[in-house]
């Protein structure tokens, strides 16, 4: 069963978010300096929760395109390494985080930058950790949905806010 949980809680994120994307803004765009963070709650085999960043390229890169020169492809690179490192991103109380997967999507000229991570605690948390927003100042705020089994929720995290409290 874990071994299909995380597909699965992604697929349902995603249509989640593609149905929050069209009913948000203008199909196809994406907003510049605004992430979007989805955390899934799993209580499976222990207590886990998938966290989804997507964040546009120019935001985190500086620019929407493939890199057309060293110092380019060198920053992209570097961005990869620190997302897939952690380095402190997500975080939990008595949790193991977990680095699943980093991708680039494009849509139409449009590229965002998306990280999946997994906590794997020992009890359900008040609160998560994330840092997106000071590792990232050019990202002005983030919409951040959870998924539980008490339903969903639609939270905003500002600059300079780390805790996340999570419903109950």
């Amino acid at each position: 069963m874990k071994r299909y949980a995380t597909p699965l809680l992604t697929m349902l994120l995603a249509a989640h978010c593609e149905k929050e994307h069209v009913h948000s803004h203008v199909p196809g765009a994406h907003v510049h300096g605004r992430a979007e963070i989805q955390i899934a709650v799993e209580k499976i085999d222990g207590i886990a929760y998938f966290i989804r960043f997507e964040a546009p390229a120019k935001d985190l890169l500086g620019f929407e395109r493939d890199p057309v020169n060293d110092d380019e492809r060198k920053k992209k690179t570097d961005l990869l390494s620190s997302l897939k490192e952690g380095s402190g991103l997500v975080s939990g109380k008595d949790c193991t985080t977990e680095f699943v997967a980093s991708e680039e999507e494009k849509e139409g000229e449009h590229r965002s930058i998306v990280a999946q991570y997994r906590l794997s605690c020992a009890k359900p948390l008040s609160s998560i950790q994330i840092r997106f927003l000071t590792a990232f100042p050019s990202i002005k705020d983030a919409a951040v949905t959870i998924v539980g089994e008490n339903g969903q929720s639609i939270k905003p995290l500002a600059p300079g806010q780390t805790t996340l409290e999570l419903p109950e």
